[in-house]
């Protein structure tokens, strides 16, 4: 997926790796503030406020991710999807890095009283580091990294 410049804006959290896509095309198209609004707010590991959050991505001018199979879980009321991620991110001048890893995404049971938002799947914790080896997303490095990530989750 690229999302970004020219792009539609994706905007679907109906599953843990729609909202991941989701996630990089607002970082893509500069809207901030969209995709602070998908990570679970108060949650310890999120983004304390939207300046900061911003502040980290404004030399960045395209992302492109690949995401493997989404793993879900449940536990005390909550279902959780761990996600293994390539992403590419190229920043204003031009320079690319890659990075790999893992996010978590969770959202509550559907329980009768329940708010929709508690309902709705948020970024709970990314551990993404930086990696050298890809030099493209879908290649069979990349396989390989997904799934060597889906097997340590």
């Amino acid at each position: 997926c690229k999302p970004g410049a020219g792009n539609p804006v994706l905007n679907d959290s109906s599953s843990p790796t729609k909202l991941l896509y989701s996630y990089y095309n607002a970082v893509s198209l500069k809207d901030y503030s969209r995709a602070f609004n998908l990570w679970r707010a108060g949650n310890p590991d999120s983004p304390k406020n939207l300046q900061d959050f911003g502040n980290g991505f404004a030399k960045t001018a395209e992302v492109r991710i690949e995401a493997g199979a989404a793993r879900i879980g449940a536990a005390a009321g909550s279902l959780y999807a761990n996600i293994p991620v390539v992403i590419i991110s190229t920043d204003t001048s031009g320079q690319s890095q890659t990075f790999a890893g893992t996010y978590v995404i969770s959202r509550a049971n559907e329980v009768a009283g329940s708010d929709g938002t508690a309902n709705s799947w948020r970024i709970r914790s990314a551990n993404i580091k930086q990696i050298s080896g890809v030099k493209q997303l879908g290649d069979s490095t990349t396989h390989q990294i997904l799934t060597d990530l889906a097997a340590k989750v």
